[in-house]
Parts: C-alpha cells; sequence; structure tokens
C-alpha cells in the first residue's frame, strides 16, 4: 500500500465530479476502489500560512491522478506506519475508499485523525479505511482527511484568527457534502468518527456553528477533557513563539518567512509555560496547541455547551480505553516519580487540577493501591478520558437522542501493537493504553510492519467494524435496535457500556456489557468539575 504505481492486481477507475474527473485504484482481489490525495483546499503556504482555506479551483479538463498519496501536513512527530509521502503546506486532501461497482448510495464515514493536535496524517496505512468499504453487512464510503497541525493549525493573536485546523475540517466536510455523491455515498447520512483530538475535534463540530449540517452523527473515540484557551492565554502563547523564533507576535511577516519545520521544532520552555499558563486555582493544558475558544469557531468549551444543550442534536457513540494514561505517566513520570516520590507526585496533581481541587484528589486518590505511578495513571485517566466521557454521554443522552457507550478494556497482545513496546505495560499485554484501539477499529495489522492478531483480537476487530459500520447506517438513531446483539442504547440511570474485552483484565471474552464503571470516582470527578 506504499506510494506506488498499480500492481498486477489493481487497474484504473475513473470518477466523474463537476471539478474534474478523478483517477484511483480499483483492487481487483478485494474488489475495492481507493483515491489517493485528493485536493479539497489551495495551499496553505506563503501567503496562504495562517489564512482560511479556500476551496480547490477546478482542474478540468485535466484528469486528477488520485493513486499517490498527497502531502502530510507538516508535523512534529513521524507517521506509526509510513505511506512514504512528504510533509508540505500543501497538504489539504483526503483519502476515499468505496466498494468496487456498487449500485447503492451507502452511508459516509469521515475520518479524523488524532495526535494532539501536534501530529498525525489521513494517509498513515494505520488508518487505512479499505476495511469498512469491504464490510459484508453494512458496506460504506470511508474518507480520511487532513488539516494543518500545531502551530501552523492553531496559533492565534491578535492579527490571525486562529483554529485554521478546525476550518480545514470543515472545508473537508463541505466537499464531502458536494462531491461524495460521485463516490456512492449520501450526503445526508455522514457520520464524523475521530479518535484522541479527532474524537475532540467531533465535539468541536457537535457545537460549532459553522459545522451545523454537515454531518448526521459523531463517533468520539477516547476525546480528553482539556479545556480550551481563550484569546488571552492563546496571545500569551503565541507571544512565546514568536519570541522563540525572534519574531514580534503581530509580524506576520517575519513569522511567515520561517520554515514549517522550524516553527514546528520549537519547544517552549516548560517553566515560563507553567508560569504563563496557571494560577492557585486552575490546572494547566498539557497539549502545546490546541483549539481556541473564540465565539465564532468555537463559541464556547465543547462540554460546557454540550451540557447546556447547545449542540448539533445528532446520535453520539462514544468510549474510552482502560489505562489511557498509562503511555505518558510510563513515558514521562514513571522513572523521576520512583525517584522523588510523593513531591512530585503533590506538585503534578496541583499543576493538573490547581491547588483547591488538588486537595480533593489527595483525600480521594490516597485510596488508591500501589505506586505513584499508578496513582497517576488511574486518576489522569478518570478525569481527562473515563469520567469526561460518561458525562458527555449523560449529557447528550439528557435530551433524548441515541447515545451507544462502550469501554475497550483489552489488553493488547505484544504482537498486536508494535508502536508502543517501549513502554513497561503498552503494548505488552499488561495495559489498554491510549490509541492502543487503532489497529482494532481498522484491521490494518497487515500494513503496520510487526504488528499480528490473536484469535481473540480478531475477534474483536471485527466486532468493532461491524458495529461501527452499523452505527453509521443506524442514521436516523431512532429504532433503539442494537448494534451488535446485547449492545443497548445508554441508560444514564444505569451508566451502561458495551465491553471490548472483561472488565476482567486477562479475561478470554471477546465482548461483554459493565454498568457503574467507576461511578463512585466518576461522582467524586463530577463534583470537582472537569475542563480545569
Amino acid at each position: 500500500m506504499a506510494n506506488v504505481m498499480p500492481s498486477a492486481r489493481t487497474s484504473k477507475v475513473v470518477v466523474k465530479t463537476h471539478l474534474g474527473d478523478i483517477e484511483g485504484l480499483r483492487d481487483t482481489v478485494l474488489r475495492y476502489d481507493e483515491f489517493r490525495g485528493i485536493p479539497f483546499g489551495e495551499t496553505t503556504a506563503g501567503e496562504a500560512r495562517w489564512a482560511e482555506p479556500r476551496p480547490k479551483a477546478p482542474w478540468a479538463p485535466a484528469v486528477l491522478d488520485a493513486t499517490r498519496w498527497g502531502n502530510g501536513c507538516p508535523s512534529n512527530s513521524a507517521r506509526i506506519s509510513d505511506a512514504g509521502n512528504p510533509y508540505d503546506e500543501d497538504c489539504l486532501n483526503l483519502n476515499i475508499w468505496r466498494p468496487a461497482n456498487t449500485s447503492q448510495t451507502l452511508p459516509v464515514i469521515v475520518w479524523i485523525h488524532g495526535g494532539g493536535f501536534m501530529s498525525g496524517d489521513a494517509a498513515d496505512q494505520l488508518y487505512n479505511g479499505r476495511y469498512y468499504a469491504l464490510s459484508p453487512e453494512s458496506p460504506v464510503v470511508f474518507v480520511g482527511i487532513n488539516y494543518r497541525l500545531g502551530p501552523l493549525g492553531f496559533l492565534k493573536t491578535s492579527k490571525l484568527s486562529g483554529n485554521y485546523g478546525i476550518l480545514d475540517q470543515q472545508l473537508a466536510l463541505r466537499w464531502v457534502r458536494d462531491h461524495v455523491l460521485n463516490f456512492g455515498g449520501d450526503p445526508a447520512r455522514v457520520t464524523i468518527m475521530g479518535q484522541s483530538a479527532g474524537a475532540n475535534s467531533v465535539l468541536v463540530h457537535m457545537v460549532s456553528p459553522g459545522s451545523r449540517g454537515l454531518f448526521a452523527q459523531g463517533i468520539a473515540r477516547s476525546p480528553v477533557g482539556v479545556a480550551y484557551r481563550d484569546t488571552k492565554q492563546a496571545l500569551k502563547h503565541a507571544k512565546m513563539l514568536a519570541h522563540m523564533l525572534f519574531c514580534q507576535v503581530d509580524d506576520l511577516k517575519c513569522l511567515r518567512s520561517r520554515s514549517a519545520s522550524t516553527i514546528n521544532s520549537q519547544k517552549l520552555d516548560i517553566a515560563e509555560y507553567v508560569g504563563h499558563l496557571t494560577d492557585e486555582n486552575t490546572g494547566i493544558n498539557w497539549l502545546p496547541w490546541v483549539p481556541t475558544v473564540d465565539e465564532d469557531v468555537l463559541p464556547g468549551q465543547p462540554h460546557e455547551l454540550i451540557l447546556s444543550g447547545d449542540f448539533a442534536r445528532v446520535p453520539l457513540m462514544i468510549g474510552t480505553v482502560r489505562n489511557e494514561s498509562a503511555i505518558w505517566t510510563e513515558e514521562i513520570l514513571s522513572g523521576a516519580l520512583k525517584m522523588v516520590g510523593r513531591p512530585l507526585y503533590d506538585a503534578v496533581v496541583r499543576l493538573e487540577f490547581g491547588a483547591q481541587a488538588a486537595a480533593k484528589v489527595h483525600a480521594k486518590y490516597d485510596e488508591v493501591s500501589g505506586s505513584y505511578t499508578n496513582r497517576t495513571s488511574i486518576l489522569v485517566t478518570d478525569y481527562l478520558f473515563t469520567c469526561y466521557s460518561r458525562t458527555l454521554a449523560r449529557a447528550v443522552a439528557s435530551f433524548n437522542l441515541p447515545v451507544y457507550a462502550y469501554l475497550f478494556l483489552h489488553n493488547p497482545s505484544k504482537e498486536s501493537d508494535p508502536t508502543n513496546k517501549g513502554q513497561r505495560d503498552c503494548g505488552n499485554g499488561q495495559a489498554a493504553c491510549h490509541a492502543a484501539d487503532n489497529l482494532y477499529t481498522f484491521n490494518t495489522t497487515s500494513l503496520v510492519p510487526g504488528a499480528s492478531l490473536t484469535l481473540l483480537e480478531k475477534a474483536i476487530t471485527e466486532g468493532i467494524l461491524q458495529t461501527t459500520a452499523a452505527f453509521a447506517h443506524a442514521t436516523s438513531g431512532t429504532d433503539g435496535s442494537p448494534l451488535m446483539s446485547g449492545w443497548k442504547q445508554y441508560d444514564p440511570s444505569v451508566d451502561n457500556y458495551w465491553t471490548w474485552g472483561s472488565i476482567h483484565p486477562f479475561s478470554k471474552d471477546v465482548n461483554g456489557t459493565a454498568s457503574e464503571y467507576h461511578n463512585e470516582l466518576c461522582n467524586f470527578w463530577d463534583g470537582v468539575g472537569y475542563m480545569r
């Protein structure tokens, strides 16, 4: 699946649009079509850097070559499974997978990749959408989109409106609305799905005025409960970056003269970062570049707007992974916590939650046994993921909308996730860490070097593919039909979840159900409050 010309098992296929013809690839064995690197926006380089995205101009009468992956948006990290495509600011492109020779008009899933708003690429082979097109019971047209990342996507100053990465996503959704019918997709049945920062993007679209009418459902996989910055905080952040680039914050000529790699390589000084963005009562947002609350693209914190009912009333699937934050506590804090112990643990809690809430957190989580690393992992997972998602599920369900809640509890085998093998628990069969479910969501082990699945993991993968595609097909969300036998709509009175894997860490169950998962701790966090 690298960036190569067709092989013996592929042929060319052409789709006509009012922009011009698009030539993609047909897999003649598996029977699906793949269109790579279709531009939906013009380049964002030069004077277009830190400007609203512009729709791609028609290319007719030329034929667009969509047999090669498009550029990835400049990023600060490597792809998980490289497709061989370069990084460039001319990166607003998307990929489409569909069944070959289908006569149906199919539901559409639009995938928004994660990566902390700092990294990721729609061409990463981890996110290859072919198996959604090949779903035997519920085939869909699957679309993966790019968007600007890091400071190139989210820098906000008095002269720059910011939120360019979100505007890119909205432009991609409008492209899907206008053109997906040419690929056999139904523009009225679009489900947006994302993981991590992609899941946060789904929530942003649920509350953004510019996204209304562009999708019918949402799937939020592991959204992170971080507060987005207001314009004042964002400007402080921008000044720090400008200083490191030897520019004045409002000198756009100077800022635009710096290369994308130079801009992305700047590491904000942690002491200055903490000093600028924390006070006695408010915790820190550790993500360096995120959307800004601007009263236009993002009129408020998504969590608060959803609680108040000011959001697109669409069905929602939402879920988390058992040990979401273990990947960071293992990688970043484990050694230091072992050496320093309680003082560092206290400092982390205070930075994360602010001085007032820290005392309550200590009182609650001092009851948790184990190392400080384990305690930190549990409390951060509860706060940023498990309980935050429960609050969102409860809020959406309170408006009589269908919600399907799940927990990914299976500890991936050593073989299934080579990307996490550097960690003690993640990728070693001891924990289900953040993003561990991605391989299962896409069934892309054959495209990720060194990965393979056990029989149990193959069954989990089939279940996730089946239920995700079934959710896309049940766009009305009104019939109450389970996505899978036993998976019922979320009921806030019992907090019921579908589970991938078992509540018991080393069980061999493919799936199951759970209720009131971590309810005592989540009730505690509801009292403390989110978005600190």
